[in-house]
């Protein structure tokens, strides 16, 4: 049932008795109203980790440690994020390092002698309409009472095979991925939850600068490459390739650097993902509307000067090109665009030094370029 056919608006009228509950069904409604609102503007590629604006640092603390009854015992001490439902979740490490200060304690534990070396799902939950107090009690008040409340949140250990291809409820979050070797748990540095934006997670924005960096250097490169071979008039199916290919991928990026440098630093990271899908199926559109003795002539040139396997080029753009980009795990996401964007910038880095004649090149020597298809 919807929060807001459950919390409804109170029915004030003169002359009637007041208690709290009047006041926290009152306040319930505006809870459902806000979710409600938040709810309407998410959809499953949105939610996850808030961006911090001041310290980065304080993203996602969580503290881990196993007793010697083998229970691994999980705290979050600090998290900002908003669940699928449009559910807060606010967890601040400044106020539990006050000691006079009382809050509830984010924690669960774990009985590692059921894990069986599997991964393990680190999930929240949060309940707005079950009012935990906190805070500092005023002596001077009678009677005696935490001024504040705060949402319940709780903590839940789960089996990675009960958690992957199954959309969470409304008001849970995925915070980690928990791995167990040897029976010694540790927290999966690689795992990146569902963020918001780009600048929600360090990764993610480690992965922004990394692209942008290299878009940039692609731009430049496939100007050059279009500029050395008008300048010289050159003209073969070596160099028309190159060039229809180029012209091309200058036009996609001319279209998209823009988008890339002022929205998509704080937007949901699948826009990024997408300029990447993109341009690889630029490439490979170009690439399948060529001739059959024309893809031989780039593909055999490709082998000989950079020892690029044909088949694992054309892997690569269908892999990058069919990449299927899962919000709840975005890791798998970042390794096919790492695949396809290191590949891609170094080969035509190295194309812009050469003089594209078949079997000809210049005295620099070019790299050799690796494909990982991950």
């Amino acid at each position: 049932m919807s929060d807001l056919l459950k919390y409804k608006q109170v029915n004030w009228i003169d002359g009637m008795k007041v208690n709290k509950n009047h006041f926290i069904g009152l306040e319930n409604y505006f809870i459902a109203s806000l979710n409600d609102i938040r709810n309407n503007n998410l959809n499953d590629n949105n939610f996850g980790l808030l961006p911090l604006k001041d310290d980065s640092r304080n993203f996602l603390n969580i503290n881990m440690v196993v007793d010697n009854q083998n229970y691994l015992k999980v705290k979050v001490l600090s998290c900002h994020a908003i669940t699928p439902g449009g559910y807060r979740i606010e967890i601040t490490e400044d106020e539990s390092e006050q000691t006079d200060f009382t809050i509830q304690n984010v924690e669960t534990s774990y009985n590692l002698a059921s894990a069986n070396n599997s991964d393990l799902f680190l999930i929240i939950s949060t309940d707005p309409f079950s009012r935990i107090p906190e805070g500092k009690a005023n002596p001077s008040e009678h009677p005696l009472r935490l001024p504040l409340i705060s949402p319940e949140y709780k903590l839940h250990i789960i089996p990675a095979e009960q958690v992957v291809g199954y959309k969470l409820g409304p008001n849970l979050l995925t915070l980690s991925k928990i791995v167990i070797k040897n029976n010694k748990p540790e927290i999966d540095e690689e795992y990146i939850p569902p963020c918001t934006s780009l600048d929600s997670h360090p990764k993610l924005i480690e992965l922004y600068s990394y692209i942008d960096k290299n878009i940039s250097s692609l731009e430049k490169n496939v100007v050059q490459i279009i500029y050395n071979v008008k300048e010289k008039h050159a003209s073969n199916v070596l160099t028309d390739i190159v060039v229809c290919i180029s012209e091309n991928i200058l036009y996609f990026v001319s279209n998209s650097i823009t988008k890339l440098r002022w929205f998509l630093k704080s937007a949901p990271p699948i826009y990024l993902f997408e300029i990447i899908v993109s341009l690889a199926r630029v490439l490979k559109n170009t690439f399948d509307t060529r001739t059959a003795e024309e893809k031989e002539v780039l593909l055999n040139y490709f082998s000989e000067h950079f020892d690029i396997i044909p088949s694992k080029f054309k892997q690569l753009l269908d892999s990058t090109i069919a990449l299927d980009y899962e919000h709840a795990d975005i890791k798998e996401s970042i390794k096919k665009t790492e695949d396809f964007i290191n590949v891609i910038s170094l080969l035509f880095n190295e194309l812009r030094k050469m003089e594209l004649i078949a079997g000809k090149k210049k005295q620099v020597e070019p790299k050799k370029i690796d494909i990982v298809i991950r």
